[in-house]
Parts: C-alpha cells; structure tokens; sequence
C-alpha cells in the first residue's frame, strides 16, 4: 500500500531497526579483525590495503548475517530512540572526558603504543634498531612492562585486535584520532547490550538496560581509553544475540501467535484440530456428532439421536462407546502442554 511517493510497506520497522543496531556493531568488528589479521601477518597492514578489504568483507558480513536476523515484536520508534540516545549519550561523554595514556606503564599504555605501531609500519614483530640508541650496550634492554624481547625483536605482550581497530583511528587523525577510538566503541556496545536486553527481557527494558550498563564504573573506565575490554565485550554480546536469532527466532518475530494466553481457544483448535466459528473456542467437535464443549452456554453435551440410539441408554452405554472416546479424543497429545509453554513468548513481548 503506498501512501504519496513513499511506500510505507518497505520502511522498516521499529523492531527492524533495533535488530538490525544491535548486530551491525559486532559484524563491522569481526570483518575488520577478518581482513586485518591476514595484512597484519604478511607484514602489509596499511591503509590502501585493509581499508577497502575491510570494507568488503564487513560489506559481506552484513549482507548474508542480517538475513536470519528478525525484527523484534512489540518494538516502538519511542524505545528505538531511547536507546540510541543512551549510546549516543555515552560515546559523547566518554568523547569529552577521554583518556590520555600513552606512556606504558599500564595496559591502556600498552595497547596504545601497539596501535601507533601498527598504524605506522604495519607489521610484527618489532625490530629492535640498536643502531637508533648508539650501538648495543650492557644497560640497554628492549623488554618492558607489556613488551617481551624475544628472537632478536620486540614482541608486544597482546594479542592484536583491540590495536587493529584503534589504528584506524590513528590513521584517520593521528593519536587524537586513536584516542576517540574507544569511546566510539563503547558506544556501540551499548547498542548490542540493548539488543540482547530487547531480545531476552523484552523492548520496553532495551534503554534501561542500555543505560545501566553505560553507567557502570568498569564501562566508563574501559570506554575512554585503549582497552581490549570493549571490543571483547561487543563479540561476545553480538555472537549471543546472533545465536538466539538463529535458534529461537519465533519468540520475537510472532508475539502474538495461536498459543498466546489471549487466544486459547485457537490454541485449543490447533491442537484438537476443531474448526474456527461461533462456539469453536469451547470445546473440541466430535466426529461423531456430538459438541464436547456444550455451545456457547457451556451445557452438557449435545448428542444426535442415531449417536444416542448406537450407544444405547443407560450409563454403561455412555461409558462403553460414548463418553470415554469423547474424553480420549479430546485430550491433548502427549507433551502438548509442554509445547505450548515453550512455544509462549516471554512477558513484555
């Protein structure tokens, strides 16, 4: 149905687009580390290289991971907005109050030498250039606090994805660039962590999730300078999310199904096999004539005379061809409640 030049049909929809936010974080981050990581080991990390490889395979990424990615039901644009706002919030006040350490003495030191590193040459290990401090000398050493000096060269003690994404920082404005790196992740960490919240608790809960996890004290610390953390954190929150899409997709896509509180007599039709109509959700129809539900009203059964007249009066006759089929035909298969129960979606969807 389209309404003017727009076609309201292919606008996608709040759960779409909240779906969709909360994913795209840890797949840009794993083709980034895809592409990079074979650069990195044919000592060719530099920009013209990984920069449109990168591109390429987060491209890649999304395009075949987001097809089994279902909207989640029961989301408005309000809470969308909501949580975009905690993000943005958090990136812009992480931004501002960002970290300056650059000296190793810590991790963040550390991972941050190693981008500059990275950024510039493009290779591992680091040679060691006796020849830049005067020659070799008895007090001169090249290990230090996060770096070992193994096999002639210096070897940095992390492994290097956290480096691989702040480098592009570094390449896009030099250390000032590498610094608003993390806050830039932090932010899109949010943005999983209310799309696991949305998927498991319900959209309502997204921004308050989102929220609590942007205040906490080891957040803010590890979202304004170079940690591992933060990127470690959107994997493992990504590959969460991606795997209940994947295996339990039902439970955000059709919040409102056969078996939903609400509708228990199409429950009931589902399982007894009865048809839809008036009186249809109050019992289970009989094939030999007889309306085990007893009509709108809820009486006793309603029997055809040649039903009544096979069975023969009397209540041996109901026990011994009537009601005791009547009652087994009507009963649910085995484990149908079960299926019912984990079919049922989860409260707030």
């Amino acid at each position: 149905m389209t309404t003017g030049p727009l076609d309201r049909a292919r606008t996608p929809s709040a759960g779409r687009v909240l779906a969709v936010l909360s994913v795209v974080p840890a797949l840009a981050v794993s083709g980034w580390l895809l592409a990079g990581l074979p650069l990195l080991l044919l000592g060719a990390f530099r920009p013209l290289a990984a920069v449109p490889l990168g591109l390429v395979t987060v491209a890649l990424l999304c395009r075949y991971g987001l097809r089994r990615v279902p909207e989640i039901g029961g989301t408005t644009a309000r809470q969308v907005a909501s949580v975009v706002a905690v993000a943005l919030g958090s990136g812009i006040f992480n931004g501002l109050l960002h970290g300056e350490q650059l000296i190793v003495r810590r991790d963040p030191g550390t991972y941050a030498q190693y981008a500059l590193w990275l950024a510039g040459h493009g290779s591992l290990p680091v040679p060691r250039r006796e020849w830049a401090f005067g020659g070799a000398d008895p007090g001169l050493r090249f290990d230090s606090v996060g770096f070992y000096d193994f096999g002639g060269a210096v070897v940095p003690q992390f492994m290097p994805g956290a480096p691989m994404l702040h480098a592009v920082g570094a390449w896009a404005g030099d250390i000032a660039g590498m610094l608003l790196v993390p806050p830039v992740l932090g932010a899109a960490a949010v943005l999983v962590v209310a799309g696991a919240a949305a998927r498991l608790i319900g959209p309502r809960w997204a921004w308050l999730a989102a929220l609590l996890f942007a205040v906490c004290l080891p957040i803010l610390y590890t979202s304004r300078t170079t940690f591992s953390e933060i990127p470690s954190l959107i994997l493992i929150f990504g590959g969460l999310v991606l795997l209940h899409d994947v295996t339990r997709p039902h439970d955000v896509t059709r919040p409102h199904d056969a078996t939903h509180p609400h509708d228990a007599g199409a429950g009931s039709r589902a399982v007894t096999g009865s048809p839809p109509g008036p009186g249809a959700g109050s019992g289970p129809v009989d094939p030999g004539g007889a309306d085990l539900g007893g009509g709108p009203r809820g009486g006793g059964p309603r029997k055809s005379r040649g039903h009544e007249g096979a069975r023969g009066p009397g209540r041996a006759g109901d026990r011994a061809g009537g009601h005791g089929q009547d009652r087994r035909a009507a009963r649910p298969a085995p484990g149908a409640r079960l299926r019912r129960a984990a079919d049922r979606p989860w409260p707030g969807r």
